[in-house]
């Protein structure tokens, strides 16, 4: 049994190294879909975050039927506005078959990963500085991986309507996996925001270790009495994504909706969120 999984980790490893690591690079929220600038992209971008005081749970369906499950708390640690968050993404029902084509497989199993950690800021001046932590944990089949991974994060205001921030995520290190060692999706963001009164324009390029493309993003953002809503544009020359969203407050709740889809066309997934204010 372990050949015949050997055999099919060798030919789906992108995919299944994918699965366990790539969902830091899957949004956690609708509120990421939403806005450009979340925490997400930038951990100096909690400021930005409309979680203060607030317990946000987020659920979502994304490409290949993986389901993502957040849950973050936002507020002040030592007079310091930062978060906690809790991850878990996963995949159930994959097939093991041997390298044979056979009418039924071997057997069911799933594919998951977790996330646990944290954000803290601190401002000095017109910069405000973020720093992530998380310990991460994935298995596929009965092998795992455990790491961690760091975020930096830089926001400056130039003036009242322009900030430039710099973000540089997923730098850390995992456990080999069946002698191939898992590879972080290390990215480094830059990015400038414009707001005037109608809202907010960002643009942004993104660089990937995993991806050979520079990454080019759009966003625009707005708010009407108590309903925000925003749009994103992203491409890298092959594939476009087209994402977006709306949220709305009713007393100490604030529900949140998000899409994206893409030009590749493999489906449209979707993330719905609860904000519940803390008294």
């Amino acid at each position: 049994m372990r050949f015949l999984f050997s055999l099919f980790f060798i030919f789906f490893e992108s995919f299944l190294l994918g699965a366990g690591l790539q969902f830091l690079s899957i949004p956690s929220s609708a509120r990421d879909l939403i806005s450009f600038q979340s925490s997400w992209r930038n951990p100096a971008f909690v400021q930005n975050d409309k979680y203060y005081d607030q317990i946000g749970i987020a659920y979502g369906d994304w490409f290949a039927d993986i389901r993502s499950f957040d849950m973050k708390w936002n507020g002040q640690l030592n007079d310091k506005l930062s978060q906690l968050s809790f991850r878990y993404i996963g995949i159930n029902d994959i097939e093991l078959r041997p390298n044979k084509p056979t009418s039924s497989p071997l057997g069911y199993y799933s594919s998951f990963a977790l996330s646990l950690g944290g954000i803290t800021t601190f401002q000095k001046g017109n910069n405000i500085f973020g720093l992530g932590v998380k310990a991460i944990h994935f298995e596929i089949y009965q092998y795992s991986s455990s790491g961690y991974s760091i975020d930096f994060g830089f926001n400056r205001r130039i003036n009242n309507k322009i900030d430039l921030s710099l973000s540089i995520l997923n730098v850390g290190n995992m456990e080999n996996l069946l002698n191939a060692t898992p590879r972080l999706p290390t990215k480094i963001i830059a990015s400038s925001s414009y707001k005037n009164s109608l809202g907010q324009l960002s643009f942004g390029v993104e660089k990937n270790d995993l991806i050979a493309n520079l990454i080019f993003h759009t966003g625009f953002e707005a708010i009407y009495q108590n309903i925000n809503f925003g749009i994103n544009y992203s491409s890298n020359n092959t594939v476009q994504n087209l994402s977006g969203g709306v949220s709305f407050g009713l007393g100490i709740f604030t529900f949140s909706y998000g899409f994206i889809f893409g030009s590749e066309q493999l489906g449209m997934p979707q993330f719905i969120d609860i904000l519940i204010s803390i008294p």
